[in-house]
């Protein structure tokens, strides 16, 4: 039962219910305390104007009888005309703070990449480049609240804006940056939350701990602890979607194909090959197909497509 007739409330207030009615209201202020307490607004108004009621009677017929200007003709308002008076006053209240008091339902937008490297453009100027299955989701008055949540891995080209600082929320983390480019990795199936720094500075926290990062830095963190690592990026991997550059440098093979896999969105399964094969190579503007042949030849392994994925094992 979502709502209750006012007309009904007003015959239990004044004693007119019957039993069956009395029950339909009893269960209806049980159903949940938001029915409670409007029913409790009810009586405390009730009671209030009842205070008032002699009086208003008082004043009231008097003048309509002076209008009728016949002694003989005494009128008395009836239970229910004072009941929509109070009822009346009653929902203008709830009116009055719906329309000024009442906190507004904030609206979310949310955009999720189908494919690897999607450039989402934000009202505020700021790019964003995510990869495949990566979600962000922020308020739709972005511009003045300039505030995002990231699941999964992105490319920021922040625009500087320094009146409205620009925050991301990412499984416990909070990056926050005035205008600067920086990559995020935050997947729900990865122990460590990631961030490596293109272009000026972020301020990289996690619980207590906050690191202020620089150009050419990374820092790490797990999703259980908020003790934050700070190093210096190793590569420029994560710029392949602007570059189309990817390079490994002596890097084990396991490691490589989880890059190519998100970065071409396209799954790649290791079979029978040792864990501590590493390889070393650069790659530009290649298609995966192209760098998987050339992976191959040179570890000595074989690449083949079956069902719906590539799979490199010992030749």
């Amino acid at each position: 039962m979502e709502s209750i007739p006012y007309e009904l409330i007003g015959k239990y207030l004044v004693g007119e219910c019957s039993e069956q009615e009395k029950k339909v209201i009893t269960d209806w202020r049980n159903e949940s305390q938001e029915n409670e307490r409007e029913f409790q607004l009810f009586l405390a108004t009730w009671h209030t104007n009842k205070k008032q009621d002699e009086e208003l009677d008082r004043k009231g017929n008097e003048i309509l009888n002076e209008i009728l200007g016949d002694s003989d003709n005494q009128v008395r308002f009836p239970w229910y005309y004072r009941l929509a008076a109070v009822l009346a006053l009653f929902l203008f209240i709830g009116l009055l703070y719906t329309t000024f008091f009442a906190p507004k339902e904030e609206i979310l937008i949310s955009f999720k990449a189908e494919k690897p490297g999607v450039l989402h453009e934000l009202k505020d100027g700021t790019k964003v480049w995510l990869s495949m299955n990566s979600e962000i989701s922020y308020a739709e008055d972005f511009v003045e609240n300039r505030t995002l949540q990231l699941v999964g891995d992105a490319y920021f080209q922040v625009k500087r804006d320094p009146d409205h600082p620009f925050v991301i929320e990412a499984l416990g983390t909070q990056t926050k940056v005035l205008g600067t480019a920086f990559n995020l990795t935050a997947e729900k199936n990865q122990e460590d939350i990631i961030i490596l720094v293109d272009e000026g500075k972020v301020s990289f926290s996690k619980g207590a701990s906050s690191e202020i990062l620089i150009k050419g830095q990374s820092a790490k963190v797990e999703k259980s602890s908020d003790q934050i690592a700070v190093a210096t990026v190793e590569n420029s991997n994560h710029l392949f979607w602007q570059t189309g550059v990817l390079e490994f440098n002596d890097v084990k093979l396991s490691e490589v194909v989880k890059d190519l896999t998100k970065y071409y969105g396209k799954p790649i399964q290791l079979e029978s090959v040792s864990e501590e094969l590493k390889y070393s190579g650069r790659f530009e503007n290649k298609n995966i197909q192209q760098i998987l042949d050339i992976i191959s030849l040179t570890v000595n392994l074989k690449v083949e497509f079956v069902n719906n994925k590539y799979v490199i094992s010992t030749s």
